[in-house]
């Protein structure tokens, strides 16, 4: 059996019910029977054929069927052009709904437009009509705008229709049409100013109304009108012409991500239009921009997000991720906000700025004449206003409306407009006492609702307003009317919001506390009971609500799940913004709300932790600092202080917090393997690595007695770190994969990136290159799935190691600069795809390669962002040692010298082991070099110290094919050359390949000199 389908608006396609939209054309589809009927604003077209029974008497039915349907299906095309849904066929009758499903509110204007289709359909249709009837047909229109019932009509199988008077009027004005003439109600032509060019229409006696309708003869749109109900854009050309520019770039594959930068009033929302005609996180975040680069490679893209001061931190950092990707495809995203706002894609590479500065005075008044009729004001009264608005457009829209509102200026039928000048000096000089006078002309029902519009947020419910007034209030005629006055609008969204946002303000802050305070206990307790989905996807809006209102638990308890929800989205810095919020709104509780406070506290730190903030160490402290009767929760406090004292290397700060953890902590459960992992890692920070070792193996043993995975994974990958430390290489390995194991059991896809990080990293320590080459491939994979950006520079960064080390150099470039794609190398703020990283390796190979000009560019370039870098500590020492290598290798000994002992203070003041056995082979050859023989012995001990701890032969290997130079120089060729071959045998046996190069050509070099001196 056939499932049900829907038929597409716009090409007619049948497609399944569960599809949003088309499958062939890519249109929204209608969802035609909702199961209950909706009030709300619709546009009705009702269109009648004229000429239909004449034709009936000249043609067979099949004749008259035949050119009917082609009638109607011309007819029908151009309905479903501008979205509109055929209610039903009456006859020779159409009637047409817009607005009734998709929520869009310029329904007005679409249905006339869609009957001025019509015509032209019909007319093109009749050409073939007479040619076989020699008959013509024409249309009578009819079109009103008004409340309806949109939904299942009948019983529970009828379809989709629309109940109301809005279609009785239609059905009247169509009755009152001449053939081939649109009548159009008065709220249709109201709705759609300045849009079309009209004719007065004589009053429509209609039955069963008291007044007789007004109607106007809709002619033709209007090419060049202006919108009252917005004001047009003036003297903004070289703005405008900034954002074409970007357009033009963007359409020849070079992206940009413009900001529109204003305060408030001068028009930023408005320069749009005139354009215009952790792993959820990453998975969401990496959806959205692969979605956006995919199509912006296809074809041109223009995205537009207004008011970016209110976004949230994900949106901004989402936003900041795309910005460096945009340079390479057609896309042009814009976004618009107020000065105070520093976005972090405002240094990004293709981030141009439009700042916008006050309207001139011509700009200014030709602004003022635009929106009042024409000669309303005497010269000098538009002096005065245009001095007033000192360049604001929005004073200026404004002054215009309170004119108007105040009949200052009167517009007359037929004649020329009043103006009262002598009640200009009642005009505010300012813009917020402006508005706020005109918010003041709302009085008794009408401003309560728009006080309640004010605090409910920056959108507002219709529905919302009538739960919250009942039958008190007239909610829908209040929101008409405040509509009408132009100090709110309606969304596409079916919503209310003001059409300034620093008007809501003023509003807002013009409400009395306790009035406010009441306002907002009541909204959050209507969307409670009313809304419950709001509840649940946003409750920090009703955190927001309770927090501003007396119903201070309430606001606790959705600020709490605020918090989890941005953990569980991966959204860490809101996550710590709403656990702050709540661990404050505590303070107001009676006694302190001590429970309560300490709660959101561990909350807060551990979003801090996971952030990377410095703070949370301090967090814990603060909640550790306040009353609290819950042993539990302090000794989670104090262990969370003690490990994050630790792992900041202040030893005793964390040796006293764990102690007094392990007083109050069970000897058993999950709560004592976390104490027992946090003193693991206190024995790191005091370099004791054996103690480490020993002490996470017991972690890792009481996270699996506690049947904890999740636990036992995060164990285990401290003992591998621990155990690397240690130099038991094989221990770590054999933890490593047991992370692999842990990961894939609980499903964890970022547990199982690390373990493959740290597999693919062991490898290229070791020399394993094929392995590390298929471990970094899958490591790629993993990242990728996960949309993690720094993943896949590392994984990617990693191959570009093991194809250098297989001497396949040109593969390894190409990888390399992959990864360096990843990052934007001109952003100020952190770069968590690490570019400094990546351009060390490259510089490596171009050293390699002897491309020493350009292995100077690069390494400069990567000290130069290595600041930005999380790695900063161990890069700035291996970045320096390669410096000193190239300054070898160019003959200065001197800048040599420099940078040498540079890495070798470097790796000493952060204490790495692994740093000083990766850079000691060259600190040895620059001190021979210099003849400093001392010095080279002691770097060679002190290097092979730390590559034997950790377990690194083919660092170890690298340093005693460095120390022949060392050994030559003291006369001992024998041990010098003995020293090359046991070097090269590592590297013939391991790898990489240029090091058994460079070797071969050392011992080649010892032979030489051997035979020179025995001769």
């Amino acid at each position: 059996m056939r499932g049900a389908t829907l038929t597409c608006p716009k090409c007619a396609t049948e497609m399944p019910v569960a599809f949003s939209f088309c499958g062939k054309c890519g249109a929204r589809l209608l969802a035609l029977q909702p199961v209950e009927g909706e009030t709300k604003q619709v546009t009705v077209l009702f269109a009648d054929i004229s000429g239909f029974t004449a034709l009936a008497e000249r043609l067979d039915p099949e004749e008259l069927h035949e050119n009917m349907r082609a009638a109607w299906d011309a007819i029908a095309i151009e309905i479903r052009a501008f979205n509109g849904l055929i209610e039903k066929y009456i006859g020779d009758a159409v009637v047409a709904v817009f607005g009734a499903v998709d929520n869009e509110i310029d329904h007005p204007a679409r249905a006339q437009r869609a009957a001025l289709a019509i015509l032209g359909a019909l007319d093109r249709e009749n050409e073939r009509i007479a040619e076989r009837t020699g008959r013509n047909l024409a249309l009578r229109i009819g079109i009103n705008t008004g409340l309806a019932v949109a939904g299942a009509v009948g019983d529970k199988e009828s379809e989709f229709g629309v109940l109301g008077d809005a279609v009785n009027v239609a059905a009247r004005l169509e009755q009152a049409a001449e053939p081939g003439e649109v009548l159009v109600g008065d709220a249709t032509y109201r709705l759609a100013p300045g849009l079309f060019a009209y004719e007065p229409h004589p009053p429509v006696a209609a039955k069963g109304k008291t007044a007789p309708l007004v109607a106007w003869r809709l002619l033709h749109v209007e090419t060049a009108a202006t919108d009252r109900g917005r004001a047009p854009l003036v003297g903004r050309e070289d703005e405008i012409a900034l954002l074409v520019g970007a357009l033009e770039d963007a359409l020849a594959g070079k992206g940009h991500i413009v900001s529109i930068v204003g305060e408030a009033g001068l028009g930023y929302s408005l320069t749009l239009p005139a354009l215009s005609g952790e792993t959820r996180r990453k998975l969401l975040d990496r959806a959205i921009r692969d979605l956006i680069l995919r199509v912006a490679r296809t074809q041109p893209v223009i995205l537009a997000l207004t008011d970016v001061q209110w976004a949230d931190a994900a949106s901004q950092e989402l936003l900041a991720a795309l910005a460096p990707a945009l340079a390479s495809t057609a896309a042009l995203f814009v976004t618009t906000y107020r000065p105070d706002l520093n976005p972090p894609w405002s240094t990004s590479r293709g981030h141009l700025q439009i700042r916008l500065t006050p309207l001139a005075s011509g700009p200014s008044a030709a602004l003022l004449q635009a929106l009042l009729p024409a000669s309303a004001l005497p010269q000098e009264a538009v002096d005065d206003i245009v001095a007033r608005s000192a360049g604001s457009p929005t004073y200026i829209e404004e002054t215009a409306r309170w004119l108007v509102a105040m009949g200052v200026v009167v517009e007359r039928e037929g004649a020329s407009p009043l103006a009262d000048v002598s009640r200009m000096r009642e005009l505010p000089d300012a813009l917020p006492m402006l508005l706020l006078r005109r918010a003041e002309l709302a009085a008794g029902p009408e401003k309560r609702v728009l006080h309640a519009t004010a605090v409910a947020a920056r959108a507002c419910e219709p529905g919302l307003l009538r739960a919250l007034f009942g039958q008190d209030v007239d909610v829908d005629a209040a929101l008409a009317s405040l509509s009408a006055r132009g100090l709110i609008e309606l969304t596409s969204h079916g919503d209310y919001r003001f059409r300034q946002s620093l008007l809501r303000e003023l509003v807002y802050d013009s409400i009395s506390p306790r009035n406010r305070e009441d306002l907002h206990g009541r909204i959050g307790q209507v969307i409670e009971s009313v809304m419950p989905e709001v509840a649940v996807q946003q409750p920090e809006l009703l955190a927001n609500h309770f927090a501003e209102s007396t119903h201070v638990g309430r606001a606790i308890d959705y600020a709490m799940r605020s918090g989890d929800r941005a953990i569980a989205l991966y959204a860490l810095a809101d996550a710590l913004h709403h656990y702050r919020a709540a661990a404050r709104l505590a303070e107001r509780m009676a006694g302190g709300g001590e429970s309560e406070r300490a709660r959101a506290l561990v909350q807060a730190c551990d979003a801090a932790r996971a952030l990377g903030h410095e703070d949370a160490l301090a967090i814990a402290e603060e909640a550790l600092a306040g009353p609290m009767s819950d042993d539990l929760l302090r000794a989670a406090l104090r262990r969370r202080a003690g490990e994050l004292a630790a792992r900041a290397h202040e030893t005793q700060r964390s040796a006293e917090h764990l102690a007094e953890a392990d007083r109050l902590t069970p000897a058993e459960g999950r709560e004592r393997a976390e104490l027992t992992l946090a003193k693991a890692y206190l024995a790191r920070s005091d370099d004791r690595p054996a103690e480490a070792l020993a002490v996470g193996r017991t972690a890792v043993k009481e996270a699996l007695a506690a049947n904890d995975r999740g636990l036992a994974l995060a164990a285990e990958e401290a003992v591998a770190v621990f155990a690397a430390d240690a130099g038991s290489q094989d221990e770590s390995l054999r933890a490593t994969e047991r992370c692999v194991e842990h990961a894939t059991a609980i499903g964890d896809l970022s547990g199982l990136a690390r373990a493959l990080a740290l597999l693919t990293y062991a490898a290229l320590d070791r020399g394993e290159l094929a392995k590390a080459e298929d471990l970094a491939h899958e490591l790629l994979g993993a990242e990728s799935r996960l949309g993690n950006v720094s993943g896949e520079a590392g994984a990617l960064r990693a191959l570009g190691r093991a194809f250098f080390g297989l001497g396949r150099f040109a593969e390894a470039e190409a990888t390399l600069e992959r990864a360096l794609a990843l990052a934007d190398p001109l952003a100020q703020g952190p770069q968590p795809a690490d570019p400094a990283s990546t351009l060390l390796v490259l510089g490596s190979l171009a050293i390699e390669r002897g491309d020493f000009a350009s292995a100077a560019t690069t390494l400069a370039e990567a000290r130069a962002v290595a600041e930005r870098s999380p790695s900063r500590e161990h890069l700035a020492p291996r970045i320096a040692s390669e410096l000193a290598r190239l300054a070898l290798y160019q003959g200065s000994l001197e800048d040599a010298s420099q940078h040498a002992a540079a890495a070798h203070a470097g790796a000493i003041e952060h204490e790495c082991r692994r740093c000083g056995a990766g850079i000691a082979a060259t600190l040895v050859e620059v001190a021979c070099a210099s003849g400093d023989l001392a010095l080279a012995d002691a770097r060679r001990t002190e290097g092979l110290e730390h590559a034997f701890r950790l377990g690194l032969p083919v660092a170890s290997a690298e340093i005693r094919a460095a120390s022949a130079n060392l050994l030559a120089a003291h006369g001992d060729i024998v041990g010098a050359r003995n020293e090359c071959i046991e070097a090269l045998a590592v590297f013939e046996q391991r790898g990489p390949t240029y090091l058994a190069e460079r070797t071969r050509r050392r011992i080649a070099e010892i032979d030489v000199n051997g035979k020179a001196q025995s001769a």
